[in-house]
């Protein structure tokens, strides 16, 4: 939320009129609905499309415009598989992410309907075994987890994506949510959470007696005839998909088993039935799906009367929907309903304005979900033209004038400080003259973002070097927020990103001799989709002098905040920032693993780096995996001349290599011979492995 305004959109006005009309004729694929070509809308969609095809490698896009319930127009840019030239059709399968909310709460409001399921009822009402360790879950409801208000810490990210289905994922979520602490009461305010949607599996299965996958297949995708759209549970033919690439090597179909919160793959064509069906209030082509009263409620803002910090239209959440009347659409008085979706390497928008009888998706693979946002916005406004409710395209809103001002001393006193978001830390310092400056702690070192924020007479502080990123603080609740207020083109965003650190309790001793050490992620699930990416497996401690009582573990580029508790084996969640920035939060737990002290956050385990096997040089192991999903760690001593890494290992084993300050040098399957290269220095090696397999690794 501290980047700044895209220059994408600047860039992309600049693109030759040649290249355009070349690049339609490579890229789009002729069908029944993609004559478009005089609508605003189409052509703004093929003008940001192609700027994304340009700076983003292996991009390809799919779009449709739905307007009284027919499709208006479809898009379709790129290959679905570059090395075989095999360009996206409307065919062309997608993962859609969050998208895959929207239909989850479809599918719990049929439920509605039927009297199966209702709303307001406790959650324990259908999972009899539910329990976590604050008393207050009795108080989650149903519409809680459709509307991300039911205090759950975050998002068991283990395991959630893989390259071959790993079934375990909804039970291991729930055991990881019962072990857990909720991270505010029940309904306090709404915080966006995986987690809850992964708990709506296990509500459709109470309330019906069938897997999750199979009541959304038979009850939403085949009525609606969504004949190409599934959940990885069961992939259609292999080469339907969009192609998802890293580093220009190309890589396995993702596999979500996060089903109800972002498992679902589909086609735009699909998608636009699934429109029709919300446009039509329930009823496409006479297929009665489910009501217009519960599609209602769906639509209706879930934010009233809870805590918010800022008084803003961004992220009003519906029951599946981000935005219930999106400030886009918005700053014309026209209610949009928005929802978007993002994995490894797909993303997704979804766009209704049901009033308007408009809808819009658009999907893309190999592309950022920020730039897919920016066109989805600028089609639908576009749309509006096509439509006769706009005259022309809005001009960009501008910032808010304000002139400059003084701040009280009293107002420094209160900002300076420490910030805290769900995996960033902030400093705030006041500098001579009265204006502040803003760092962002990563790796162990402050970096300053923000060098000279001067103060204005509306309470924000604007930097002369970015003035479409600006900041202001907010007391509520007690609590002092750091808010970002970043101008787009028709509406300024305004979100809260971290919560000011108070004074507390001092680390208890048991801790203070914990942060020497190092901690290695012990429990990596073989098929990983991590896998295939420049992972980070170490855990650091830090303890900063200015804020004793907390403790931060850090990867590279994340920061996480805990507090001092009554429970010397415990590190609390510290923070409490609605909207979406203390989404993923956890507390940080020792447990016993046999005879060893490990630690446990966010459903993994960290083993001390002290505690895994040695290989001198010159020597070999075999190595024989016990347990279920656990990484099999080797540290290579010191060698004394150029040296090798061999293992042999059967074809699936997975191993990583990393150098001495884990730092990835190689990646893997199967047996391999490997020279790191420098001497003198130690490596390290990660196997991930099946029970019973076994494996020969040498250092020489």
């Amino acid at each position: 939320m501290i980047s700044s305004r895209p220059v994408l959109r600047n860039i992309l006005l600049g693109l030759a009129t040649l290249l355009l009309v070349l690049l339609v004729l490579v890229f789009t694929v002729a069908s029944p609905w993609s004559r478009g070509d005089k609508y605003l809308s189409r052509s703004m969609a093929l003008e940001m499309g192609l700027g994304i095809m340009h700076y983003h490698e292996n991009a390809a896009i799919s779009a449709a415009l739905v307007a009284d319930g027919k499709i208006l127009w479809t898009l379709e840019l790129g290959y679905s598989d570059p090395a075989a030239k095999t360009p996206v059709t409307q065919e062309t399968m997608f993962g859609i992410g969050s998208v895959s909310k929207v239909i989850t709460a479809a599918a719990v409001m049929k439920l509605v309907d039927q009297g199966l399921v209702r709303l307001d009822e406790p959650l324990t009402a259908y999972l009899r075994d539910f329990h976590m360790q604050s008393p207050e879950y009795k108080d989650i409801t149903v519409r809680m987890l459709l509307n991300h208000s039911s205090g759950l810490p975050g998002f068991n990210c283990r395991g959630s994506v893989t390259d071959r289905p790993w079934t375990e994922y909804q039970n291991s979520t729930y055991q990881a949510i019962k072990q857990s602490r909720l991270k505010h009461q029940p309904g306090y305010m709404h915080v966006y959470c995986n987690d809850g949607f992964t708990l709506l599996e296990r509500v459709v299965q109470a309330a019906t007696g069938k897997p999750f996958t199979n009541y959304v297949e038979e009850e939403i995708f085949i009525p609606l005839g969504m004949t190409r759209s599934c959940y990885s549970t069961n992939f259609p033919c292999h080469g339907s998909f969009a192609r998802a690439f890293h580093k220009g090597r190309k890589l396995p179909l993702e596999v979500v088993n996060t089903y109800a919160a972002a498992g679902v793959y589909t086609t735009t064509q699909d998608m636009a039935r699934f429109i029709s069906m919300i446009t039509d209030r329930g009823d496409a082509d006479g297929t009665g799906i489910i009501s217009r009263e519960s599609l209602e409620a769906m639509e209706q803002n879930q934010i009233t009367d809870t805590f918010r910090v800022v008084d803003s239209n961004f992220l009003t959440f519906g029951l599946g929907w981000d935005n219930t009347f999106h400030p886009g659409p918005g700053s014309k008085g026209k209610k949009a309903l928005t929802k978007n979706g993002g994995t490894f390497k797909y993303s997704a928008e979804l766009w209704v304005l049901p009033e308007e009888k408009l809808g819009l998706a658009v999907f893309a693979v190999n592309a950022p979900c920020a730039v897919l946002e920016d066109l989805a916005e600028k089609t639908i406004m576009a749309a509006l033209v096509d439509k006769g409710v706009l005259n022309s395209m809005p001009e960009p809103a501008g910032q808010p004038l304000s002139p400059p001002a003084v701040p009280s001393q009293e107002l420094l006193n209160l900002i300076a400080g420490y910030y805290a978001g769900c995996s960033r830390l902030f400093r705030v310092s006041v500098l001579p003259g009265k204006n502040i400056k803003i760092d962002i702690r990563e790796q162990g070192r402050w970096y300053s973002v923000f060098q000279k924020l001067r103060y204005h007479k509306n309470g924000t502080f604007i930097s002369e070097g970015d003035p479409y990123q600006y900041f202001s603080f907010q007391e509520a609740d007690g609590r002092t927020y750091l808010v970002s207020h970043s101008l787009r083109d028709y509406y300024t965003m305004e979100i809260p990103i971290a919560q000011r650190l108070k004074e507390t309790e001092p680390l208890p001793s048991a801790w203070i001799s914990r942060l020497n050490k190092n901690w290695l992620i012990a429990n990596g699930i073989a098929n990983s989709y991590a896998f295939y990416f420049d992972t980070y497996p170490k855990l650091n401690f830090e303890v900063l002098n200015d804020l004793p009582g907390y403790l931060f573990a850090w990867e590279p580029w994340d920061y996480m905040t805990f507090m001092t508790g009554p429970d010397e084996d415990i590190e609390y969640m510290a923070i409490q920032i609605p909207m979406s920035e203390s989404r993923n939060l956890s507390d940080l737990e020792v447990v016993r693993i046999g005879d060893e002290d490990w630690m446990r956050c966010s459903g993994y385990l960290f083993r001390p780096l002290e505690t895994i096997h040695s290989l001198e040089f010159g020597t070999s192991m075999k190595i024989t995996v016990k347990e279920k999903n656990l990484t099999s760690w080797v540290r290579l001593e010191r060698s004394q001349e150029q040296a090798s890494i061999v293992l042999n290992a059967p074809n699936n084993v997975r191993w990583k290599i990393y150098d001495y300050d884990f730092t990835m040098i190689a990646i893997g399957f199967g047996s391999v011979s490997v020279s790191p290269g420098e001497t003198r220095q130690h490596y390290y090696v990660a196997l991930y492995a099946e029970p019973g397999q076994t494996m020969d690794l040498s250092w020489r």
